[in-house]
C-alpha cells in the first residue's frame, strides 16, 4: 500500500484505515499508525494472507486496533469458510461482544479441555471472558437472551486450571445467569440448538406485534423508497400485511427487526435498481440463511421486483420476477398478488 497516496486520500470525513498485507507482506504498518492517529481513527488490517506473519518482531494480528484473517478454502488454514477478528484492546473486544448479544436470540458457550490463551489484562480464557459478559448481559436485559453452555460428558482434561475453573463454573449462579448447563453427545447439543431456535421462532417475543392474515416482508434501499411504497400499496389494497424496517431505528434494534421478519413473514419481495449489486445480494443470502433466524416453514413465494428491466441477468429459478415496473404497477404486479394470495 502507498502509505503516501492513503495520506493524501485521509481527511476529516474518514471512519478508518483498511489496509490488505498482499501475498503476506506486512503493510508500513508504523507510517499508517502514524497518519491515523493524527486523524483519531483506527487502522483495521485484512490479514487473509498473512497469517503467522509479523512486523517488526510482533505478530500480525497484535499490531492494529483490529486484524481480520481467512479460514476460507485456500487459505494457510481453513474451516471451508469463516474468519476470525482480533483486537488489541480488551474495552474494545468487550464492547463488541456485548453488541453482538444486543442483536442475537441464543448465545452459545463451549468449553474444552484446555483453558487456552488468557484475555489481556484478565486471569480469564476467552470462552471464561465471554459467558461472564453473557451472564451480565442477560442479567441486565432480564433475559432477553437464551444462553446455552455446553460441556462435553466424556472431557478429559489437559489441564488441571480448566478442570478447576469448569468445576467452579457448575457452582457460580452468577455465572451460570441465565444459562441452560448441558452435557450431552455432540449432535444431541445440536439438537437442543434446534429446538431453542424454533420454540423461539413459535413464540414471539412479549410485546412483538401479532398479525392475522397473510404477511409479506418488503425489503428495499431507501433511495428507492418512493417505488417500495407504491409497491406496498398495491399488495396492501389486495389484503395483503406488510413488514418493513424502519431507517430511522437504530441498528442493533433494525437487525433484530430484520431477523425476526425473515422468521415470521409468508412472503418476501425485493425491490431494486440492480439484482447483481451486493446489497440485492446480500438480502437473498439472508432468505438462504433464515432458519437459522428461527424460521420454520416455506415461504409462500418469493419475488424480485426491479425498477429498471434487466436484460442480461439470470434470475434464479426460486424468485418470481417482476422484471421492471417503470410506472405500470398495477399491471406488472397482478401476477405477483395473484401468486401471494394463492
Amino acid at each position: 500500500i502507498d502509505v503516501d497516496h492513503v495520506r493524501k486520500l485521509v481527511n476529516e470525513k474518514t471512519k478508518a484505515i483498511v489496509c490488505v498485507h498482499y501475498a503476506g507482506l506486512p503493510c508500513d504498518m508504523n507510517e499508517l499508525h502514524a497518519i491515523a492517529k493524527e486523524f483519531g481513527i483506527p487502522v483495521i488490517e485484512d490479514a487473509a494472507h498473512a497469517l503467522g506473519a509479523t512486523y517488526n518482531g510482533i505478530p500480525i494480528g497484535a499490531v492494529s486496533d483490529f486484524t481480520m484473517f481467512s479460514f476460507q478454502a485456500i487459505k494457510h488454514i481453513t474451516t471451508g469458510d469463516g474468519g476470525l477478528l482480533t483486537f488489541k484492546d480488551k474495552s474494545l473486544l468487550e464492547k463488541y461482544i456485548l453488541e453482538c448479544l444486543g442483536f442475537s436470540n441464543l448465545a452459545v458457550h463451549i468449553f474444552g479441555s484446555v483453558e487456552g490463551t488468557l484475555v489481556q489484562g484478565t486471569n480469564q480464557s476467552l470462552a471464561e471472558f465471554q459467558n461472564v459478559l453473557g451472564a451480565k448481559y442477560c442479567k441486565e436485559s432480564k433475559g432477553k437472551i437464551k444462553r446455552l453452555i455446553w460441556i462435553p460428558p466424556d472431557l478429559l482434561f489437559e489441564e488441571e486450571t480448566q478442570r478447576i475453573n469448569i468445576e467452579k463454573l457448575k457452582r457460580n449462579s452468577e455465572e451460570l445467569q441465565g444459562a441452560e448447563l448441558v452435557q450431552t453427545p455432540i449432535e444431541e447439543f445440536k439438537s437442543i440448538i434446534h429446538r431453542v431456535i424454533l420454540n423461539q421462532s413459535a413464540n414471539p417475543k412479549a410485546g412483538s406485534e401479532v398479525t392475522e392474515g397473510l404477511i409479506t416482508y418488503v425489503m428495499y434501499e431507501p433511495k428507492h423508497k418512493i417505488h417500495a411504497e407504491k409497491v406496498m400499496s398495491l399488495l396492501s389494497k389486495s389484503g395483503i400485511n406488510i413488514n418493513q424496517l424502519d431507517e430511522y431505528i437504530e441498528k442493533q434494534s433494525m437487525i433484530s427487526k430484520h431477523r425476526e421478519n425473515m422468521a415470521t413473514c409468508d412472503g418476501i419481495v425485493i425491490v431494486t435498481d440492480n439484482p447483481e449489486s451486493q446489497w440485492t445480494q446480500s438480502k437473498m443470502n439472508d432468505v438462504l440463511k433464515s432458519l437459522g433466524f428461527g424460521r420454520k416453514k416455506l415461504f409462500k413465494a418469493k419475488a424480485m421486483v426491479t425498477i429498471n428491466k434487466n436484460e442480461n441477468f439470470q434470475f434464479s429459478n426460486d424468485y418470481f420476477v417482476v422484471n421492471g415496473i417503470n410506472g405500470n404497477y398495477e399491471d406488472v404486479m397482478k401476477p405477483l398478488i395473484e401468486k401471494l394470495m394463492n
